[in-house]
């Protein structure tokens, strides 16, 4: 995320407990916008807005996308059955 002044970058860094909530909720929206194209899209298209408003901070921009962000989890989860969702998790270790 690049600052206004375009002289520093702001980095968003998620670290969790393998195979937590958190790490799991991650990796279905991940892969949601791997296989949506309309999801990837809308996801896009907010952030491109939102970086190119020039006084945004970095708060308001996590905030910023936090509704559409939930929305997109939603989809993700109920494309996903239980099945899918237990064959996708053990992919990773």
């Amino acid at each position: 995320f690049p600052s206004h002044d375009k002289k520093s970058t702001f980095i968003h860094l998620h670290i969790f407990e393998v195979h937590s909530y958190e790490f799991y909720k991650h990796l279905v929206f991940a892969h949601y916008l791997k296989k949506s194209k309309q999801a990837l899209s809308e996801y896009e298209q907010l952030k491109l807005n939102l970086v190119n408003h020039q006084k945004i901070k970095r708060e308001d921009y996590s905030d910023a996308k936090n509704a559409v962000i939930q929305k997109l989890q939603r989809e993700a989860e109920l494309q996903l059955n239980l099945n899918q969702l237990r064959m996708f998790f053990y992919q990773f270790p």
